[in-house]
């Protein structure tokens, strides 16, 4: 009975407990988005932004600090603290205005964007 109970866990443990890193999404399954590259996600996130522009203008800000190209090559972790804390507080602005256009398919794909690449 404890060989069979110590196989078990070692076949639980063997096997992985969730989505590979870089490939949380909320409209793919991990499966689908470990296979959809960064770019196919960034221009589904600026066609969703220049919808959510159309409805409010106040989404304009975020077209260069998170959606532009350099925020497609940004790397989240090698920033200094101080540029750190100027793309949290963009994020904190984008979200802040989110909550109204949540429900809609262009408020998925650039919340999608924003999760892949700055998690």
């Amino acid at each position: 009975m404890a060989t069979l109970l110590a196989a078990q866990l070692a076949a639980q443990a063997s096997r992985p407990s969730g989505p590979v890193r870089g490939t949380a999404s909320l409209l793919q399954t991990a499966r689908e988005a470990s296979h959809t590259d960064t770019d196919t996600v960034h221009a589904e996130a600026v066609q969703g932004l220049e919808m959510l522009c159309g409805m409010d203008t106040r989404f304009y800000a975020f077209q260069t600090s998170l959606f532009g190209d350099a925020a497609r090559r940004l790397d989240r972790e090698a920033l200094g603290p101080d540029e750190a804390r100027a793309l949290a507080a963009s994020i904190a602005g984008f979200l802040r205005l989110l909550p109204g256009y949540i429900l809609l398919r262009p408020a998925h794909t650039a919340l999608e964007f924003l999760i892949r690449r700055f998690q």
